[in-house]
């Protein structure tokens, strides 16, 4: 019998770099990006901190497949390229870490390293201004 689940474990990287790449995009039924700048600056940190950030459920994607993709907010285009994968489930975590760290949307996102190295949390050192705000 085949397997149809397995789990996998990927750095980062792999599945922004997918996402920029369009290799990976959402099914058109999802909803929008909906996510709060806060909610974005609380799941860096929680990165940065080494925390399990939850699973991601991705379908692999086939001609004849009933959902027509559809890109992230803040990413590329499709076009007409079609993505091996859709993201069934993880969508707002993988937006707000692709705007976040591609420099897209509408904040962006800074560690201050001298808060950081003083006696302060993580926490304190992690914050993000309006795109048009940061210079």
């Amino acid at each position: 019998m085949s397997r149809i689940f397995y789990p996998s474990s990927e750095k980062l990287k792999f599945p922004l770099a997918s996402i920029h790449n369009r290799e990976v995009a959402l099914p058109d039924f999802q909803r929008d990006f909906v996510w709060e700048p806060r909610e974005t600056e609380e799941l860096l940190e929680s990165i940065l901190q080494n925390f399990p950030a939850g699973s991601l459920l991705r379908i692999k994607n086939s001609a004849g497949f009933y959902f027509a993709p559809r890109e992230f907010a803040g990413a590329p285009e499709l076009d007409e390229h079609t993505p091996s994968y859709l993201i069934l489930d993880g969508q707002q975590r993988l937006t707000s870490l692709y705007q976040a760290l591609h420099g897209a949307g509408s904040h962006r996102y800074f560690m201050d390293l001298p808060v950081l190295l003083g006696d302060k949390d993580l926490e304190d050192s992690v914050f993000y201004l309006r795109k048009r705000d940061a210079k």
